[in-house]
């Protein structure tokens, strides 16, 4: 993917060439539609999904936008974390994003966790991405991917959605699909207090033990890398 790019002599470029690798699958919920991935397979890459926000949150980083559209899928089937557009330092004290408003919420609603929705409710400054509204839209995720459809989806007003999630804490109901053990996850990642919530280390190391775990009880070797 190319997002910029180089004219003339690079020391005299205003801009810059951002190149990335091809990701020949594009994004998670075609990956998932177009190989009739099953439910042990949507797991897995959950758990893909889940060692990438690990690593960026062991790191100081908040990502903001966690959605399946920014998750690509490489040439092996291995999910990958994309677009850090609104991405940001946990341990910078300001939050400002070019696209909008000096505090605004920049990302997209319907995996917002309640807290970047409405701010003030929750006596905070600003509606900036952290790693507990990470571990939130993890949740919605989750959810987006048993369902292929946006969380809340049968919610058609944008204020009608902040209200019911951010003030009388709504959330999607359980996609047929999904195992106990996966659903336990999502109900602790959208805890309305940001407190309540997991870290994402703790959850990667959750999942993949369930995962582990239901290979044995299989008989089957499984995937080496995801389990491990």
């Amino acid at each position: 993917m190319l997002d910029s790019g180089i004219e003339s002599h690079p020391l005299e470029a205003s801009e810059i060439w951002l190149v990335s690798e091809w990701m020949p699958h594009g994004t998670l919920l075609r990956y998932i539609s177009e190989e009739s991935i099953d439910a042990h397979g949507k797991t897995l890459l959950v758990s893909q999904v889940a060692s990438a926000i690990t690593w960026i949150h062991a790191h100081g980083v908040a990502h903001g936008d966690i959605k399946a559209e920014n998750i690509l899928v490489d040439a092996k089937g291995k999910a990958r974390l994309a677009d850090f557009g609104i991405s940001s330092f946990i341990d910078n004290e300001y939050y400002c994003y070019s696209g909008g408003d000096h505090g605004s919420a920049v990302g997209t609603t319907r995996w917002m966790a309640p807290e970047r929705l409405m701010p003030e409710d929750f006596h905070l400054g600003s509606a900036r991405p952290t790693l507990e509204s990470d571990v939130y839209s993890f949740a919605m995720l989750i959810c987006q991917l048993y369902t292929g459809l946006p969380p809340l989806h049968n919610i058609p007003n944008d204020f009608a959605f902040r209200n019911l999630v951010a003030r009388r804490k709504r959330r999607p109901s359980r996609p047929p699909e999904i195992s106990d053990e996966l659903w336990d996850v999502v109900m602790r990642c959208w805890s309305h207090e940001p407190g309540d919530r997991p870290t994402m280390e703790s959850l990667n190391r959750d999942i993949k033990r369930k995962i582990r775990g239901k290979i044995a009880a299989s008989g089957h070797e499984g995937n080496r890398e995801v389990a491990s």
